[in-house]
């Protein structure tokens, strides 16, 4: 409000999920058929010459990547504020979808899965049954986290942890169920386990730790970077990014084609959007418009609401929470600038320089 203007408004920042970017703005959805990218013309086979899973330098389909023109004149008529809304020009630059929400809560979810199987399966050097492997794994990645500073809220549950090498991979490819925030930082306690504690580097492992370092370092680069990633570092992303995929592809490809085959290491449509990721690293660091931690957020909130909820009344309540969440504010604020802000993060790869 500018005083004596007359004037109201709202600056909002609008930052969607893929499947509600998708959904609400009448994209093609990834999960649609037979086409099921809204970026090029990929197709949801695994055979076809524009099949997605085909993550080639020289994959035909990045022959068909639209414009910015190309990509209006398919989508916009179909916008509901678009087409209700006139002479308003808007564009579906005003809004932009969460990238790491198709990395953490779709691709990783999958990958972590596979990795943990895989590696109780033929990367445990013990003799036992197989709930001893399981709670000799569990100690190692314990030890992991404990060598990586992370907090306790933020590793993955025994649970979670039990549940999916209890699925295991003879019916379906596994999958984590988790939270972003335990996928992202499984990834770099797996990534500590396999190349360093464990030091698995024979046979389908190989590619097993160019996978957990390649994209190690691609959140490694992001999380360092500020609101734009500089010329080199987008390079070098991009480049880890395209050979994850690679790797992931030999790891599906193997796993299938064994003498005793696993559904390990699923290539699935979120794979094929991650390689646009890279594409679009030039523009902007997609930390910076992650929707976790509102999510974290709002979840914080009602935790608090609760616990202050007892012997109240409903309009003191806020008063209530707000004076709790003020205190938080100032006991984090203090705790970091104690301790020193960032995220500690083992690279086994080079170590990336602050900018």
């Amino acid at each position: 409000m500018f005083p004596g203007a007359g004037l109201l408004m709202a600056l909002l920042g609008v930052t969607v999920d893929l499947d509600e970017f998708c959904n609400t703005y009448k994209l093609r959805h990834f999960n649609g058929s037979p086409l099921c990218c809204f970026s090029c013309g990929a197709d949801n086979s695994d055979a076809g010459p524009l099949r997605h899973t085909d993550c080639r330098p020289c994959a035909p389909w990045r022959a068909t990547l639209i414009t910015h023109e190309e990509f209006l004149h398919l989508f916009s008529g179909l916008h509901i504020l678009w087409s209700t809304l006139t002479g308003l020009d808007l564009s579906i630059g005003n809004v932009i979808y969460d990238l790491m929400h198709n990395c953490c809560l779709g691709v990783l979810q999958l990958f972590n899965a596979s990795v943990l199987i895989h590696v109780l399966q033929d990367g445990v050097r013990m003799h036992g049954t197989v709930e001893q492997r399981k709670d000799s794994l569990w100690v190692s990645l314990l030890a992991c986290y404990n060598e990586l500073d992370t907090p306790s809220g933020e590793r993955i549950p025994h649970s979670k942890f039990s549940a999916v090498l209890n699925t295991g991979c003879s019916a379906e490819y596994a999958d984590m169920h988790c939270k972003a925030a335990h996928a992202r930082h499984l990834l770099f306690a797996l990534n500590l386990l396999v190349c360093k504690r464990l030091d698995l580097n024979e046979g389908a492992f190989r590619s097993t730790r160019v996978c957990l370092a390649k994209l190690s370092r691609f959140y490694r680069i992001c999380m360092f970077s500020d609101n734009y990633i500089s010329e080199p570092y987008q390079t070098e992303a991009k480049e880890c990014l395209d050979t994850f995929l690679l790797h992931q592809n030999l790891l599906n490809a193997h796993m299938r084609t064994a003498s005793r085959p696993r559904l390990l290491y699923g290539i699935i449509i979120k794979s094929h959007i991650l390689s646009h990721i890279g594409d679009n690293l030039k523009f902007y660091n997609p930390k910076q418009w992650w929707c976790y931690a509102d999510e974290d957020f709002v979840g914080a909130i009602a935790k608090m609401g609760l616990k202050e909820a007892k012997g109240r009344f409903m309009v003191t309540i806020s008063n209530a929470v707000a004076s709790r969440y003020r205190l938080r504010l100032f006991l984090r604020y203090d705790m970091r600038r104690r301790k020193g802000a960032g995220l500690h993060v083992v690279d086994v790869s080079i170590e990336l320089a602050a900018d």
